[in-house]
């Protein structure tokens, strides 16, 4: 360590998540799915196994199985990309990575920015 370096820190790049919510309230509706399709699996096998099958129970088990199903499609198509997007600002350039897709957008390359809300 030189002396013209001494107290300087070179800091890693800034990392910009998603706010903490979004990963909690993913994994709420991912849960909630779960469970919704296991209850109706549960019902609906309960129900042959026993023989005496109720058609209210029935009934029971198919709409949990297809709420279940919806659930996680809302997990899936609003929830899901949210949660795997990180951004890392450079003195440069920005990094937005979803996934396996990956973006650099260079400083210079910017002619506006606009808001949406």
């Amino acid at each position: 360590m030189d002396i013209t370096s001494r107290g300087k820190k070179e800091y890693p790049p800034r990392i910009l998540e998603y706010r903490k919510q979004f990963k909690l309230g993913g994994n709420v509706v991912k849960w909630a799915s779960f469970y919704l399709l296991s209850m109706g699996l549960l019902t609906i096998t309960f129900q042959l196994l026993v023989g005496k099958t109720n058609t209210n129970c029935l009934w029971a088990g198919i709409i949990a199985i297809i709420g279940g199903l919806i659930v996680y499609l809302e997990y899936w198509f609003l929830f899901k990309r949210l949660i795997i997007s990180k951004t890392q600002v450079y003195k440069d350039k920005i990094f937005i990575s979803r996934g396996k897709k990956e973006i650099t957008i260079p400083f210079n390359e910017v002619r506006e920015i606009k808001t949406t809300y």
